[in-house]
């Protein structure tokens, strides 16, 4: 109800208590003519509008009006006063017990709404509530606390109670005297965190916490209690499968550790948020000392050379690419120690990533190759000594049989044959020895080239017409397309690849069949290919042709002589000039061997 209608129901009230004054004041005075009666309701009804200065307006307005009416009537203005005055009286008083009454009605409804609230907030609540009076005797409980203790709470606090049993963490009986409820009706002790677990009557256990007060009059007094709870059975688990995982994962770390410790490879760890650089045992003996990190800093940096002895920039570093998600690939280092020992190594990067595939970190492997390149060191000495040591009978073999081929007139025909023989066999050998010395060059990685300008298509020419001995039976086709301007190579070298390939094409070729030799420009690169006509090669071998000391099949059954050197001394000449090199096959029809060698850009 709003005030206005509150202030009309008021004045309603007391016009009509006046009314009922005015009749009371005429039974026991009926000589009295109150001459102020018709303007006691308008008074009044201000009175009950201005509300608390009502009674203060009415006396003032009733002693105007009281003046008024004995000026006119020539009443008395004394009794006229009086009579009026006992009207406002009356009428006050019944305003007031109006007011009163309806001030405790208003109260009383504003009890009932916050009691309303205040249970319908309770039984929304996920926790459970349950309160008792005085003595223990439960007068409240919400529908999350029937559903936690599996059935309605009933009872007193300190005696039994149906549907469930309350039982401490070792499963023995939860002392009554030690509930929250009882130890607030009691000794009026608030409790907090108290653990126990439920047993409801179909065996089910669930884990709750429970915390309690007393509930006290504004004199102090204890007038009940309430307890809250709530269900910690899946926190419990939670906590229990986290312990596990945490403890799962320390087991992990430690055999990590361990295996990391032992590895004989130097591994190092470098986060990507912070840059902080961990290294394990192998680590800090193949760089010398600990590898400790900086912000802004990677002690990495410092003493990783490249193979030639120049630094190792941060922007190349393999942890730095695998931090930008870049793995990289196998590469040989030089680590300089803090001695001054350079320790050959082989290092690769790769990054590490989240569930999501953000990038965590990244981790680098050092391998020590030094006792690979003491063996490398000692195989390129041995080749070399076994080279030196046989080209010095082939030369003089080589220098004889010339010297009788050049005396073809005083060597008898039946001899002829076998000098020459002879002597394509010393070239073959030669060549044989020079293939031992280059692979073992290129092991080491000391193969050294001396580039200048290359007209390609003129050198391709020149190797075919000096090879016209060992292509005889096979017409040599070379066919260029586009322009190729000059390529900056070693045109011994490229030499090399071409006569190795055009050697391979004559020796691999059915009777009579063609060579064809093809080069044309592809984008950026100049592409030379070798195509032959014969048995061909299998598809799976087609990947091993370029690995030392490998032959086909077909060349085994064909007992063509050779080493299975060529193509791997190519592969790596090739490969130091920047190009590459591969066979396609049709078995039974065509083998064809590509390279590619890049175009320098343009001069400005």
């Amino acid at each position: 109800m709003s005030a206005r209608w509150r202030a009309i129901a008021s004045s309603v009230v007391v016009g009509f208590s006046l009314v009922l004054a005015a009749l009371v004041d005429q039974l026991v005075e009926p000589r009295n003519q109150f001459v102020a009666t018709p303007f006691a309701v308008p008074i009044l009804l201000a009175a009950v509008w201005f509300s608390r200065r009502g009674t203060i307006i009415t006396i003032v307005l009733s002693v105007a009006v009281a003046a008024y009416a004995a000026r006119v009537d020539d009443a008395p203005l004394v009794p006229a006063l009086f009579h009026l005055c006992s009207l406002v009286i009356i009428g006050t008083l019944v305003l007031v017990v109006a007011g009163q009454r309806r001030a405790a009605a208003e109260r009383a409804r504003a009890a009932e709404q916050t009691s309303s609230t205040l249970r319908t907030l309770i039984d929304t609540l996920p926790a459970g509530v349950v309160v008792a009076d005085a003595r223990g005797a439960i007068t409240l409980d919400n529908p999350a606390a029937r559903v936690i203790l599996g059935g309605a709470v009933t009872g007193t606090a300190f005696g039994p109670r149906g549907g469930y049993t309350l039982l401490a963490l070792d499963g023995s009986p939860f002392p009554s005297q030690d509930l929250p409820l009882s130890r607030a009706i009691e000794r009026g002790e608030a409790t907090l965190d108290v653990e126990m677990e439920v047993q409801h009557s179909d065996g089910v256990k669930r884990s709750i916490l429970a915390a309690g007060n007393a509930v006290r009059d504004a004199e102090g007094r204890i007038v009940g209690a309430v307890t809250i709870f709530q269900d910690i059975t899946g926190r419990r688990r939670a906590a229990a499968e986290r312990e596990r995982l945490l403890a799962q994962i320390g087991t992990e770390r430690a055999r990590l550790q361990a295996i990391l410790d032992n590895a004989p490879l130097g591994i190092v760890f470098v986060q990507a948020l912070t840059g902080r650089v961990t290294a394990n045992t192998a680590s800090r003996q193949l760089f010398g000392r600990l590898i400790l990190s900086d912000v802004g800093r990677n002690p990495i940096t410092e003493q990783l050379r490249h193979p030639d002895g120049s630094p190792v920039t941060l922007a190349e570093l393999p942890s730095t690419l695998a931090l930008q998600g870049r793995p990289t690939a196998t590469e040989e280092f030089l680590i300089v120690q803090p001695s001054g020992r350079r320790v050959p190594t082989r290092g690769r990067a790769v990054p590490i990533r989240g569930p999501t595939g953000q990038i965590l970190g990244a981790v680098a492997v050092f391998e020590d190759i030094s006792a690979q390149k003491q063996l490398e060191q000692l195989r390129e000495e041995w080749t070399t000594l076994i080279a030196h040591d046989l080209r010095q009978p082939v030369t003089i073999i080589a220098g004889y049989a010339g010297l009788l081929a050049r005396n073809a007139t005083q060597v008898p025909p039946s001899l002829r044959a076998p000098v020459d023989h002879i002597i394509a066999s010393v070239r073959q050998l030669d060549r044989m020895i020079a293939d031992l010395v280059d692979v073992s060059r290129i092991e080491a990685r000391r193969l050294t080239l001396k580039p200048q300008g290359v007209d390609l298509p003129a050198l391709v020419q020149a190797v075919v017409e000096r090879m016209a001995d060992i292509t005889r039976g096979h017409p040599v086709r070379v066919e260029t397309n586009g322009d190729i301007p000059l390529l900056k190579a070693d045109p011994v070298r490229i030499e090399q690849v071409l006569a190795n390939l055009v050697s391979n094409a004559a020796k691999y070729s059915d009777p009579g069949t063609d060579i064809g030799v093809v080069i044309e420009r592809r984008d950026g690169d100049a592409e030379v290919s070798v195509t032959n006509h014969g048995y061909g090669i299998a598809p799976d071998e087609l990947s091993k042709l370029f690995t030392r000391f490998y032959r086909t099949r077909e060349t085994h059954a064909g007992r063509v002589a050779g080493l299975g050197l060529g193509l791997y001394i190519s592969k790596g000449i090739v490969e130091m000039h920047d190009g590459r090199i591969w066979v396609e096959s049709i078995p039974g029809q065509t083998t064809t061997v590509h390279f590619t060698l890049p175009i320098p850009p343009p001069t400005p």
